[in-house]
């Protein structure tokens, strides 16, 4: 006995042309000639009878080419063998991009409907403390990473020299001014006390 399957086996087989017909071919009234196109319009059901019968001539003939397919099968084949127009595939093309579309339009839609309830919910419910102290860190980080940013940028950093320069150059002039006054105020002292 051989194993495999009936394909494996017909291709082990050496081709020989045969000019009897098939049991295919005899069954749906074809003249024996290979290559004919005749094609069997109609489906039907054959009985366990007749698949023996059919079986049995396939085998006699050492024909292996019968094969029996379920009806979902033939089905699937049909439909998949189709001709299609290019308007057709265009057409079908454009409704699933349409349908695609709608798709994640509804998707988009419920998700904002989602974050709309979650901000209603928020907004209803009281914050406790652990969530204020968190919020408050965040703010506070967020702000020194801002202006840690900011120093960062050229102009900043020429405006915070030259606010420096003024400070010292405020707190130089009120130095001096204090050395004059304290000048001004120890010249009078000194000449009472040194009459000489």
């Amino acid at each position: 006995m051989m194993t495999g399957s009936r394909a494996s086996q017909r291709s082990k087989q050496p081709s020989a042309k045969s000019n009897a017909p098939s049991a295919y071919e005899s069954d749906l009234g074809g003249n024996g000639k290979r290559g004919a196109k005749q094609i069997a319009t109609s489906t039907g059901l054959i009985g366990i009878d007749e698949l023996r019968r059919i079986r049995e001539k396939t085998e006699k003939n050492n024909q292996t080419d019968a094969v029996i397919i379920s009806a979902t099968d033939l089905m699937r084949i049909k439909q998949a063998t189709v001709v299609k127009t290019k308007e057709e595939v265009l057409r079908e093309k454009r409704v699933r991009e349409e349908q695609k579309t709608a798709a994640l339009a509804m998707s988009k839609a419920r998700k904002t409907r989602m974050q709309e309830m979650d901000q209603q919910r928020a907004q209803k419910v009281k914050p406790n403390e652990f969530a204020v102290a968190q919020k408050n860190k965040a703010e506070t980080l967020l702000s020194k990473a801002q202006k840690q940013l900011d120093n960062d940028l050229d102009d900043v950093k020429n405006m915070n020299q030259m606010v420096l320069y003024a400070k010292v150059v405020t707190i130089r002039d009120k130095q001096l001014e204090e050395n004059k006054q304290l000048e001004q105020e120890w010249l009078p002292g000194e000449k009472k006390v040194d009459p000489m």
